[in-house]
């Protein structure tokens, strides 16, 4: 049994892409699906290869009167509807000086007209049945999920008509919410997110904070030219002592930073979070096997778990100059350099540890070299969301239902730069919750996604648009 089982839904632009999967998980879960591209071929060869009772209606939805062939198709077929995915889109780039009138409309006609048209169409279909069983006494909701963007709030250059057309996507759903009798409408309120981790296998996990980025390259030059160490050695400065000089003066050997200031703002651990983090399982001896680690280290008055999720961090990321081929030559390098990052936490500002680490090195680099510290692009906010927001709650529900347990809160040592900005200019928190495991080698060449977990993941996502389309949004 599914938890969709008689439903009948539709998906427009289903026959590749996100709009496929879409409707791969709906049949999934036993839903009727009407597929739907402009491409009849293509429409009914999806209609063929997915699992489960499908019709498929092939025609350009951007012509009038076409969205209600579409929702009378699905009728035709299923005797009802329940679900409508708004999903068909696509994005033609610009330069707004280059962009024609037709451009600019056509976003608009597959974004946002075609949308309001097909739910037009639907809305007898799903306002009708719904008034009967409130007089029933019973309560059906039925759904309507509007597939938007981001580019509505910050897109690229290019994107003007693309994201004039999300936008309105978005403000035409809240007023849908607001004249919905038994239908639920969902569209960017609310931004998930799956790009964070599981606590381990079959323990799901909500990740409400990630450390902030900044990232460097030090350059440390003595001379013009690399010298020749028999002629020079012992009278010029060689530029590797001192950016090792330099290096050592940054941390000391248990990773405690030494740069004054760095810890300015760093928010403290509340007894809570303290014990949501015992409650993970952390086993020193496997993480030693995985990874080949002779030994674990950090700041004293913190577990493991508590350093890699609340405490910031500095470390080297690389270092190279001097004589790199095969063999031997004696020099002196001209120049060496070295690229180091700074993982930050809640209320630490990137700006003021950034200054601190250029006044600092500053002070402790040796006279006898020039050095040059370069921020280099990507910087990410630290970012934090309130553990008790009905987004998590929604979460929370949903991961329940798949995997019959309580998920662990929890924070993430890693940085995803777009959190923070989405939730800052769509003013709306954000949901991370993944479905990789601990040790799936993160952005190394054998990074992997165990299978069972990801689809388990794709039903907790089932449950979680459910869930999500069940908050009231003031």
């Amino acid at each position: 049994m599914g938890v969709l089982d008689g439903r009948a839904a539709i998906v427009t632009g289903s026959a590749r892409g996100i709009g496929r999967a879409t409707a791969e998980l709906l049949a999934s879960e036993g839903a009727h699906v009407l597929i739907n591209d402009l491409d009849g071929d293509i429409a009914a060869q999806a209609g063929e290869e997915i699992a489960g009772e499908t019709a498929v209606f092939a025609g350009d939805l951007t012509k009038p009167g076409v969205p209600d062939q579409l929702v009378q198709t699905a009728v035709d077929a299923f005797g009802k509807l329940d679900i409508i995915v708004n999903n068909a889109g696509y994005t033609l780039d610009a330069p707004v000086h280059k962009m024609s009138d037709e451009h600019f409309q056509a976003m608009l006609d597959i974004h946002t007209v075609v949308p309001f048209r097909v739910i037009r169409a639907a809305a007898p279909h799903l306002r009708e049945p719904a008034k009967k069983e409130r007089e029933e006494g019973r309560e059906v909701f039925r759904k309507i999920v509007n597939v938007s963007s981001t580019s509505g709030t910050f897109g690229n250059a290019g994107q003007a008509s693309y994201a004039a057309a999300n936008a309105a996507l978005s403000a035409e759903v809240a007023r849908l919410k607001a004249q919905r009798p038994g239908v639920r409408a969902l569209s960017l309120e609310y931004p998930p997110w799956q790009d964070t981790a599981m606590v381990a296998k079959g323990m799901p996990a909500i990740t409400y904070a990630l450390r902030g980025l900044i990232y460097f390259e030090l350059r440390v030059e003595a001379a013009n030219t690399d010298l020749h160490s028999g002629n020079l050695g012992g009278i010029a400065p060689n530029p590797a002592q001192a950016l090792a000089e330099i290096l050592v003066h940054l941390k000391d050997p248990t990773g405690h930073v030494l740069v004054p200031g760095f810890y300015d703002g760093v928010r403290p651990l509340s007894d809570e979070e303290r014990r949501q983090f015992a409650r993970i399982p952390f086993d020193e001896t496997e993480i030693k096997r995985t990874y080949g680690l002779r030994a674990l280290q950090g700041e004293a008055g913190f577990t493991p778990t508590e350093r890699n999720w609340a405490r910031p961090t500095l470390d080297v990321n690389g270092i190279w100059g001097g004589y790199q081929g095969p063999g031997k030559k004696t020099i002196i390098p001209a120049w060496v350099a070295a690229k180091f990052s700074c993982r930050l936490v809640p209320d630490q500002d990137p700006k003021a540890v950034s200054e601190a680490l250029r006044r600092y090195i500053e002070e402790v680099a040796p006279r006898t070299v020039r050095v040059t510290v370069t921020e280099l692009s990507g910087q990410g906010d630290p970012w934090i969301t309130p553990v008790d927001h009905p987004l998590i709650g929604a979460g929370q529900r949903a991961l329940r239902q798949v995997y019959g347990t309580e998920p662990a809160l929890i924070r993430a040592g890693g940085s995803i730069g777009a959190v923070d900005v989405m939730g800052r200019l769509l003013e709306a928190p954000c949901l991370l919750v993944g479905f990789v495991l601990p040790d799936c080698f993160a952005h190394a060449p054998n990074e992997r996604l165990d299978l069972e977990s990801f689809y388990l993941g794709r039903k907790a996502a089932l449950h979680l648009w459910e869930e999500i389309a069940a908050i009231e949004v003031r």
